[in-house]
């Protein structure tokens, strides 16, 4: 087992301090149900599902008996859902790892897998690919019929190489991540490593990075703005707590369109090859105060007010442009997604319908 200090330091101390979930004979409802996220989280890369997505007649066979946890897997990644989530919108090769990821919990060790899948896939389809995975023998000896795959890459085990411990940390990047959230989330991670039989750098986790570099931060722009105030302009030392709390409130709203605006890119970029109307759907090009809470920036003050109020207030400002920017582009973004979609579907229908 990973020290515990190493593992938050990389980000999997959540995986080194949960146990394993596993659908035993004397279950109750509570079990059952925490089965059931445990699986959706593994194999749809901790990414966001809604009610309406749930399988919920896999969810009723398991329950009755007549679906095992493997079953249930099973289930989740062949469904529409999971092809919408991960193969539509990604590369084949980064499909593979994904599901390499999400059903073996490992990241590919070499480039004879990723081959070896590719050709199944081009003779056999996509349930043959989905079921090499749930069917081998690695996954019975780790997860057998009744346990929830899990991330196995990050502990020393029989059989593992070792350059697949770099390479899990590849795929994965914090507990509160998700694979459709990540940069490039539909480009392979992989391939020059593996083309390369070379192993793979260790990224340091995100959350442990602001967690270390950054923590309390809007405590502490509050605190410099008042503390810059009180030897400037001892009568007004006073900041608007409205107005600070619409800068805060503002940049998660920011960070929320911008999530909105990345889940949109992949899907609208393949509307673009239709129309040629694909423009960069990046945010607008401002201070990076706009796109957070930022530090105001410095500017003279007027007779009867404080420096750091005005600093605030054209922040708020600036934010307030940067989601309306956000918000055009994603309407933009929207529409060719719309298409992409049309796309996408009629592709579908020809594919397995043949």
């Amino acid at each position: 087992m990973t020290n515990l200090t190493v593992a938050e330091r990389l980000g999997i101390e959540p995986f080194e301090t949960a146990p394993r979930i596993e659908l035993r004979s004397n279950w109750t409802e509570e079990d059952l149900q925490m089965v059931i996220r445990a699986a959706y989280r593994q194999v749809l890369g901790n990414d966001y599902i809604m009610k309406s997505d749930r399988l919920t007649s896999a969810e009723s066979l398991l329950r009755q008996g007549d679906l095992t946890v493997q079953d249930f897997v099973r289930a989740i990644a062949l469904s529409e859902l999971y092809r919408q989530k991960f193969f539509y919108s990604s590369q084949q090769i980064r499909f593979i790892e994904l599901n390499y990821k999400h059903l073996l919990g490992r990241a590919p060790y070499d480039e004879s897998e990723i081959a070896d899948h590719v050709d199944l896939y081009a003779k056999k389809g996509y349930a043959a690919e989905i079921n090499s995975y749930i069917d081998s023998n690695e996954y019975e000896d780790n997860f057998g019929y009744n346990i929830v795959p899990y991330y196995r890459g990050f502990t020393s085990q029989l059989g593992q190489k070792t350059v697949g411990y770099n390479r899990i940390f590849q795929l994965y990047r914090g507990y509160a991540n998700s694979d459709r959230a990540q940069t490039s989330s539909n480009l392979a991670k992989l391939t020059r490593e593996i083309a390369q039989n070379l192993p793979s750098s260790i990224p340091v986790s995100t959350s442990v990075t602001l967690r270390r570099e950054d923590p309390d931060r809007i405590q502490k722009l509050v605190a410099a703005a008042v503390q810059r105030t009180k030897s400037t302009a001892p009568s007004y030392t006073r900041i608007d707590p409205t107005l600070e709390r619409q800068c805060q409130e503002q940049a998660e709203l920011i960070k929320k369109l911008q999530q909105q605006l990345a889940q949109l890119r992949p899907t609208a970029a393949l509307g673009e090859a239709w129309t040629n109307k694909w423009q960069s759907y990046s945010p607008p090009t401002t201070p990076e105060s706009s796109m957070a809470l930022g530090t105001p920036a410095q500017n003279p003050a007027t007779p009867g007010q404080s420096v750091s109020y005005i600093e605030w207030q054209q922040l708020a400002q600036k934010q307030t442009e940067t989601i309306a920017a956000l918000q055009q582009q994603i309407a933009q973004a929207r529409s060719l997604a719309a298409i992409g979609e049309a796309r996408l579907n009629k592709w579908r229908s020809r594919t397995f319908s043949g």
